[in-house]
């Protein structure tokens, strides 16, 4: 292929993969929310446009259709992934580019169209349609590569960050000037998150909180202190509810503290009963 046709066969297969994935994201959507979600829709078109990346000159137009589809379901695995361990990545970006990029590489090692490859080995083609393996053994190298060195990477540019916390800290309490500790954290601080970076640094009013703001943090704050009040009441039930067992325990031993116990208890019930009939009576 001259470098035209190259662009055609680029340009063609980007359509088909981000078209192919967007309607896969969507359906999915509907099918696993009960109805369309437009962020679900919008993360399945930019993980098709990620997909394809890799192999758009490469692959054929039906093997560029079925990687969109399948780059749907990538960005919803690892998104529902990221959830159920508790991982902050409120972007998906680990589900668009991450998972996406990997399938991208993946796929040339497995659909690359005989000929399109620039190499001298003329077997360097997609394994599933006949190739040796030579091009996917390639990618494979290439994708743990390219993962090694951004962990590595972003353990150290992380670990930088934790450990900023501690020096502004310091600057806050030696300059006594506010800021330190925002700045050079990894994340800023709770209150910051519940009211809205955007709208506490961005919205022309330079830090000053507008009455709506200061409505809107009292009612968080409402809701914060349900949450924490609801889990006390379970802590305090579960705490009763291991006593009562530790004493039916006791009570279930033999011993002669444990049969006094149950004696005064059913005295205690039959009291109880007969009080209730009593004024049963009287009423």
């Amino acid at each position: 292929l001259d470098s035209m046709q190259v662009a055609t066969v680029a340009a063609a297969n980007t359509l088909l993969c981000s078209a192919a994935a967007t309607c896969t994201g969507t359906a999915l959507s509907a099918t696993l929310l009960g109805g369309f979600h437009l962020p679900d829709t919008h993360n399945s078109l930019l993980g098709g446009l990620v997909a394809i990346t890799a192999g758009c000159a490469y692959l054929d137009s039906y093997s560029a259709l079925g990687v969109g589809v399948v780059s749907a379901f990538v960005t919803k695995l690892f998104s529902h992934t990221l959830i159920r361990f508790q991982i902050d990545d409120p972007l998906d970006a680990f589900a668009v580019h991450g998972g996406n990029g990997a399938l991208g590489l993946l796929a040339v090692g497995f659909l690359a169209s005989e000929g399109r490859t620039d190499t001298d080995n003329q077997s360097d083609f997609g394994v599933l349609l006949g190739g040796d393996g030579h091009l996917l053994g390639a990618q494979l190298i290439g994708l743990l590569v390219i993962v090694t060195w951004t962990g590595f990477i972003s353990i150290v540019a992380f670990s930088v960050l934790h450990s900023s916390k501690y020096l502004g800290e310091y600057l806050t309490e030696t300059t006594g000037r506010p800021g330190w500790q925002e700045f050079l954290s990894l994340r800023v601080p709770r209150d910051y998150e519940l009211l809205g970076l955007d709208a506490l640094f961005y919205d022309g009013t330079d830090g000053e909180l507008s009455t709506s703001q200061i409505n809107m943090k009292s009612l968080m704050d409402a809701a914060v202190r349900r949450i924490a009040a609801k889990k006390q009441a379970r802590g305090k039930r579960k705490a009763i509810k291991a006593s009562t067992s530790r004493k039916d325990s006791d009570d279930e031993s033999g011993t002669v503290e444990g049969a006094q116990n149950r004696g005064t208890l059913d005295d205690s019930l039959h009291g109880a009963d007969a009080n209730l009939r009593q004024a049963r009576e009287r009423a």
